[in-house]
Parts: C-alpha cells; sequence; structure tokens
C-alpha cells in the first residue's frame, strides 16, 4: 500500500468492510471495487475489507485483474447454482452474506466513494442497520406506486408506512437475530426468481424485515448519501456517497462525474488508480457537473414523466411535442 495509507492517527477499526461481485473481462464492476477500495484506505488505512465473489469470477481475476485486489485483506469464494445469470448471482451473493461472513460487518456496494472515517461502525448498536431508499418513507417516493406493484407481485402486504431501506450499506451484526433476517431474506429472494421471475433484492428485504418484526433499524443517511436521490442534504457530512452507476444509462446528463465509466476504463487501463482519478476521490463532494440545478418538491416529478424519457430515447420526437407545447403556452398568454 502507498505511504497516505499509514497514518496512524485513524482508528482501526474492528468490524470488517464486506464488498460482494460478479465480474469478468466484459465488465467494469471489479473497477468499481477497485476505485471504492481506494477511496476507502484514504480515511481507513487499517481497516480490515473482505471481498466476496462467486466461483465464476474467481476464475477471472488473474493478471492484471488481480492487480485490483491490492487493497483487500481477504477474498471469499461462493460456489452459486450455476442456472442464475450474473445479476441474479450478485442478489445470491448479497442476500446470503451474513451465512458468508464471519464477525461485524460493514457491506458497501461497489458503485461508491468513500468519504471519511468509518470508525464509528464499532459504536453502531443495531443488530442490522440501513438507510432508507432513497433517504425518504414509501409515502413521499415519487415511484411509490411501482414499489407496491413489485410488493405485492411476490406476496408482500403492501404498507404505505412499512420502511424500505437501501441495501447498499449494511451494518449487520453477528448474532442469531441477523443471521435469522439473511436467512428469510435469502430464502424470499430464491423463491422471487424462481417463481416470479423478480431478481430485486429490496422487495425480498421488506418481507424479510415484516416477518422478523422489524429487525432492521434506520441508519444516519451520511453512511449512504444516495447522490440521486434526496441525498443533498446529508452530503456535507457523508461518509460514503453512493452515486448509483444504473443511473448513468437512464439520465441524459451524468450528474455526478463518477458516472462517466471512461474513469473505469483509465483504471483498466492503468492497472492502478491515475493521478486524475486520485484527485477526483480526494474532492469527491465537489464533483458535480457544470451546469446544474437543484429540483425540488414536485418538479422531481419531470425527471421520472414519460416526456422525459422521450426526450432521451426519442429526441426528435421530444423536441415535436416541445414545439407544439410552446405554440400552446403563446396563444394561450403564458410566460
Amino acid at each position: 500500500m502507498r505511504a497516505f495509507f499509514g497514518n496512524n492517527k485513524y482508528h482501526q477499526m474492528k468490524t470488517k468492510i464486506v464488498y460482494a461481485v460478479v465480474s469478468d473481462e466484459k465488465d467494469v464492476y471489479m473497477e468499481e471495487v477497485f476505485l471504492s477500495t481506494y477511496s476507502l484506505r484514504r480515511h481507513n488505512p487499517d481497516a480490515f475489507v473482505e471481498l466476496v465473489v462467486d466461483s465464476k469470477t474467481d476464475a477471472t481475476i488473474k493478471g492484471d485483474r488481480e492487480k485490483m485486489l491490492k487493497y483487500v485483506n481477504k477474498k471469499t469464494v461462493v460456489n452459486v447454482p450455476g442456472h442464475y445469470n450474473k445479476v441474479q448471482t450478485s442478489r445470491y451473493l448479497k442476500t446470503s452474506l451474513r451465512q458468508t461472513v464471519e464477525g461485524d460487518f460493514l457491506f458497501i456496494d461497489s458503485d461508491t466513494i468513500v468519504t471519511d472515517s468509518l470508525a464509528e461502525a464499532d459504536s453502531l448498536t443495531g443488530n442490522v442497520m440501513m438507510v432508507l431508499d432513497y433517504h425518504v418513507s414509501l409515502q413521499q417516493r415519487y415511484n411509490a406506486k411501482s414499489v407496491r406493484r413489485r410488493l405485492e407481485a411476490t406476496d408482500v402486504d403492501w404498507n404505505i408506512e412499512m420502511p424500505y431501506y437501501n441495501s447498499g450499506i449494511m451494518y449487520v451484526k453477528d448474532c442469531e437475530e441477523s443471521r435469522r433476517l439473511f436467512e428469510v431474506w435469502h430464502e424470499k429472494w430464491k423463491n422471487n426468481v424462481e417463481i416470479a421471475g423478480i431478481h430485486f433484492d429490496q422487495i425480498p428485504l421488506a418481507y424479510a424485515n415484516e416477518v422478523t418484526s422489524h429487525l432492521i433499524t434506520e441508519l444516519d443517511g451520511v453512511w449512504n448519501c444516495q447522490i440521486m436521490n434526496n441525498g443533498l442534504p446529508f452530503l456535507n457530512r457523508a461518509k460514503i456517497i453512493h452515486y448509483f452507476m444504473s443511473f448513468a444509462s437512464i439520465r441524459a446528463a451524468k450528474p455526478y462525474r463518477f458516472h462517466d465509466k471512461q474513469l473505469l476504463l483509465d483504471i483498466r487501463k492503468e492497472g492502478d488508480i491515475p493521478a486524475h482519478i486520485a484527485d477526483m476521490i480526494d474532492r469527491a463532494k465537489e464533483m458535480f457537473l457544470i451546469p446544474n440545478q437543484i429540483a425540488a418538491g414536485s418538479e422531481t416529478a419531470l425527471l421520472n414523466n414519460s416526456l422525459y424519457k422521450l426526450y432521451i430515447s426519442h429526441p426528435r420526437i421530444y423536441s415535436l411535442f416541445n414545439t407544439i407545447a410552446c405554440y400552446i403556452l403563446k396563444i394561450s398568454g403564458s410566460k
């Protein structure tokens, strides 16, 4: 490790840091993990990091790809049933982590940038702790109807007041209660895939939380600052920025600079973290595309309606609709 990872002012964490990845040479998921673990080491040089992979992924970790494990202390290989695709295999690993990893751990998704010390994880008291998905209740979500459809399609009783958590960052104690939740979660996830063909992991997580009498307790949003959804109030104190790489494919622009896939390709080419990306990591809370504007309240609906999707997928057709709208506004006297 580089010299700056040896600063002894940092607290040595007792809580293990865990990542899980399913990857091969055709994707950039391993590069995401490399980027995140590098950022982790900037602020947590003494953390113990365990990477959980499936056997197919493990077979590809050689040569240059093996170099991307330089900030990992332990690699754990899980034999996942061969009929699952890559996305499903990734969910399989996540929902079975408690059965795979020993000790208390903090799981971190790969599309993240760690921006501060995580030593406070040692003082967390819940058995399982997570941040609310999108940082809001279901009542406040623009896509609550979509969540409801997914829950009901997998026989989960809908309740607008039920807590719905984001599984991107999870604090998990090593105890019987957490093992029970993960057992229910994993079995429900497998059932959803086999019976309903639904691979989402947060749907069965909500079910498992209900079955275990709401074992999950809420974690402060600074641990999982979901920068694309209501994360702004947590950005200044954020410990982990969760930038949701999947959003890059459904937005016309890439608001957060780490959405740029070219950064990950640069890492692959360099075989390490290039200087310009290291600088970006050190300024992760500033890395936003300019120009930008803040949309809030009812305005956020504009980014999630059909016209915006039309703007992305069929810009010429959108332009026609926009011209018609301008004409209507003009003859109606609206400014």
